[in-house]
Formats: structure tokens, sequence, C-alpha cells
């Protein structure tokens, strides 16, 4: 469960900084990009995080 707490927490602090470099930027720019880059990389881990718990958890019962 700490794990799960882990990802969450970096997600809304990558979401948070997502919105903050694209509130003053085009989405196209470099930082913009960069930032949203970061957060997809970390959501795709939850995603497959999840995944995983999910089958195990389905295995177990």
């Amino acid at each position: 469960m700490v794990e799960l707490q882990t990802h969450l927490t970096l997600i809304e602090e990558l979401r948070k900084e997502l919105h903050l470099v694209a509130k003053d930027k085009p989405l196209t720019h470099p930082e913009v990009v960069l930032a949203s880059h970061r957060l997809d990389t970390v959501l795709n881990c939850f995603y497959s995080f999840c995944l995983v718990s999910w089958q195990i958890d389905a295995i177990e019962a």
C-alpha cells in the first residue's frame, strides 16, 4: 500500500508541475513536452503496477 501512495503522490506532484509549466508556454514548448513525458512515464508505471497487483489478487482469489 505504501508503494501505491508513493506513486499517487508522485503523479500529483508531476501533474502540478506540468500545469505550472504549461500555464505560460505553448504546449509544444520543450519544457512542457518534457514535463508531460515525465508524467506519462510515471502514469504508465502506475498502470503497470496496478495491473500486476490486480492479476496477483485474481490468482490468489
